[in-house]
């Protein structure tokens, strides 16, 4: 039998760092990591969207794909000297502030003006107060350091928007260049050589809406998803629960450790006593108090962003568990409407619009929807394509023909019931 080759040079590490990343053994973490490694390998590939319910960790997934994608091409002494260098800022979140070839931007709650210049950057003096200055995709592209950033050259610079799905209309005319490979300019630098801006390298959109086609422009649209990888909430991943409740409390105390510490040396009038008093009093869960936290549907309270908030409140002040869980705000039905379930199905059949026929007619509908919708994935995504190939065993050669025939069945099932 043949040896399977490689998917990069230094696979064992990275795939080790993409487990300690995105802890987990079922299925679904399975996947997940393997598309951040099919996406990393595919140089050609410049447009990802991570698409999943909030606090399902879209931005974690953002950073490893930026560092995974750096670390890719190299040899196995080299990539395995960056892999030790990294830190982690809570459960498995790569520290990105190492990371200068990676620039993330929140989207939401920004005016157009602020998006703008935050974006492309700014040319000439636009306003009173208003300096030069580079947008993110030029600080990619040179890196945060400055230029002779190897990272940025490895990757050409590499761009995380979160809540794309937010981004404002009237400049979606001016992204579509940039995601093209194509020339766009500061503000107030239009047709400027001096401000002239290519970007080479990748852009990473996130997003827990369904991005309306009614909103966005459609080769706009088309750009951004032209690679789709589905993160997965907590509801997706209950056998993985319990694995990440444990890292998830390890990396609580140890930060909080770290913190007193630092806090110690900063200052001689410190009282050092009572706060080191104070780490060595910290202690894990309890069985019980376990027990209760994985008892929890925590696609019900934010996923990963809820069950962080409650573990620092139980860990760290000593909250009960029970009481705890149950003060927590479940968020919007919208809101949890991606994380799939039973609960995902009663969130967006709360979300659809009223019309004649039963429960059994809405559902069958919200299949259907469901259905195109995988089918567009599928048609547009390699990695998930590859992915799905593995997990079904399936023929690759006759997936693209099966997808075709993805809604087929059923209507021609309905044709034959109406004679």
């Amino acid at each position: 039998m043949a040896t399977r080759k490689p998917a990069v040079p230094a696979e064992g590490p990275v795939s080790e760092l993409l487990e300690k990343v995105l802890p987990g053994k079922s299925k679904r973490a399975r996947i997940l990591r393997d598309q951040i490694l099919a996406f990393c390998c595919d140089f050609s590939a410049k447009t990802v969207l991570l698409r999943g319910p909030i606090g399902a960790g879209k931005s974690t997934v953002a950073r490893a794909i930026g560092f995974v994608r750096r670390v890719a091409p190299l040899s196995l002494e080299p990539a395995k000297r960056l892999i030790g260098d990294v830190r982690y800022d809570g459960l498995g979140k790569i520290d990105f502030t190492l990371m200068t070839w990676y620039v993330e931007l929140a989207l939401t709650g920004l005016s157009d003006t602020l998006a703008e210049s935050q974006l492309f950057g700014v040319g000439k003096k636009v306003a009173t107060g208003v300096d030069e200055k580079p947008g993110i995709f030029e600080l990619a592209r040179i890196g945060r350091a400055g230029g002779g950033d190897a990272g940025a050259a490895l990757t050409g610079g590499i761009v995380f928007l979160d809540e794309v799905g937010d981004f404002p209309a009237a400049l979606q005319g001016k992204l579509l260049p940039v995601l093209s490979g194509g020339v766009f300019y500061r503000t107030g630098g239009e047709g400027d050589t001096k401000y002239e801006q290519t970007f080479g390298g990748v852009t990473i959109s996130a997003t827990w809406k369904n991005l309306d086609a009614d909103k966005f422009r459609g080769d706009l649209l088309s750009r951004i998803t032209q690679h789709v990888i589905e993160v997965p909430g907590l509801g997706e991943r209950q056998e993985d629960l319990a694995v990440i409740v444990t890292q998830m409390e390890e990396d609580i105390l140890a930060r909080h450790r770290a913190e007193i510490e630092r806090v110690c040396g900063a200052d001689g009038e410190v009282d050092r006593g009572f706060w080191r008093d104070l780490a060595d009093a910290l202690r894990p869960l309890t069985r019980e108090e376990k027990k209760a936290v994985l008892e929890v549907d925590w696609a019900r309270y934010g996923n990963m962003r809820g069950l962080t908030y409650a573990l620092e409140r139980i860990l760290l002040q000593g909250g009960d568990a029970r009481e705890v869980v149950a003060t927590l705000e479940p968020i919007s039905s919208a809101h949890a409407s991606a994380s799939g379930g039973a609960r995902g199905l009663l969130a967006a059949l709360l979300a659809r619009r009223p019309g004649p026929g039963g429960l059994a007619k809405h559902v069958r509908g919200i299949e259907v929807e469901q259905r195109r919708a995988l089918r567009a994935l599928l048609q547009g995504d390699s990695a998930a394509r590859a992915a799905l190939v593995d997990a079904l065993k399936l023929q690759k050669a006759k997936l693209v023909h099966q997808l075709q025939q993805l809604d087929r069945s059923r209507r021609q099932t309905r044709g034959r019931r109406r004679k």
